[in-house]
């Protein structure tokens, strides 16, 4: 279909973060670093071919918005808006998620499909247009922090700031050599690769 596919893909912007943020910040009780989203009505758990899904009750005429400020450090906070009740993605163009990492900061990017029920939605801030109860992790693809490189096949997970957010990096020399300056931000240690199957493999100390 030429440089731009306009084929539509279901996208969601993931974080990845360390067992202790993914306990005290997100209430998950898991000693391994896991997926999941900072605008979802609930804090779930991201994995290639599994269904995830809110509990409660979800009404579909109840789409208005949340506003809460959550702290990232002692000197910045951001603010969220996420559904009252829901998980929230994107619907775009496959070129968007080909090109992902020369357009997003975000390191982590699920491709899903919605198995539940959907609302369109309007969002002038983008962080979502579609909000749904229920839907299946298909894949998820990561591309370089340092120099957007990607979809990668493998590379490191760093915890750059300190603040449990891990960044994917590729491996080139020039990444290793910064890398190699900073010890503190493999704690924990983690690397990644993608199988030949598309499941997302994640290893760590």
């Amino acid at each position: 279909m030429g440089e731009y596919d306009y084929t539509p893909v279901n996208v969601k912007k993931l974080v990845l973060v360390t067992p202790r943020l993914a306990r005290e910040e997100y209430g998950l009780a898991v000693d391994r670093p896991v997926f999941t989203a900072d605008c979802d009505s609930q804090s779930l758990i991201y994995e290639v071919g599994k269904t995830v899904r809110v509990e409660g009750f979800f009404d579909p005429l109840d789409t208005g918005s949340v506003h809460d400020q959550k702290r990232i450090d002692k000197n910045i906070s951001a603010m969220n808006s996420h559904p009252r009740v829901g998980i929230v993605y994107h619907q775009q163009p496959r070129w968007i998620l080909d090109r992902w990492g020369q357009k997003e900061v975000a390191s982590w990017v699920a491709v899903v499909e919605p198995t539940g029920t959907v609302i369109a939605k309007e969002d002038y801030f983008f962080e979502f247009n579609r909000i749904t109860d229920e839907l299946n992790v298909k894949e998820i693809r990561c591309f370089c922090a340092g120099c957007r490189s990607g979809p990668l096949k493998d590379g490191k997970a760093v915890n750059v700031y300190g603040n449990g957010f891990l960044f994917a990096v590729c491996n080139s020399d020039i990444h290793d050599k910064e890398n190699g300056k900073h010890p503190e931000w493999f704690s924990p240690k983690v690397t990644f690769e993608i199988a030949e199957n598309g499941e997302f493999l994640l290893k760590s100390d």
